[in-house]
């Protein structure tokens, strides 16, 4: 969870949004997508692996797979990806 560590989630998420917004500037528009990684970066930013692991790591794994589908789902809708 330490957004400096290359592997971590919370990196990778940043980076996400980084790019997401570099699409945002060169488009002129934000999409939901945009608010889709604000959202998951901030939880991931907000938990400790200790909530992490009160909560379950099972149902933190499950929920993260099921948000970074939702955003690729949602990114491929918003800039056309889908045929």
């Amino acid at each position: 969870m330490d957004p400096r560590l290359p592997r971590s989630l919370a990196f990778c998420y940043a980076k996400i949004n980084d790019n997401l917004g570099y699409l945002a500037k060169d488009y002129g528009t934000r999409h939901q997508s945009h608010e889709l990684a604000d959202t998951y970066l901030t939880g991931l930013r907000e938990k400790s692996i200790g909530e992490i692991f009160d909560a379950g790591l099972h149902e933190f794994i499950a929920e993260f797979i099921r948000n970074n589908n939702a955003l690729g789902q949602q990114i491929e809708e918003d800039y056309r990806f889908y045929k």
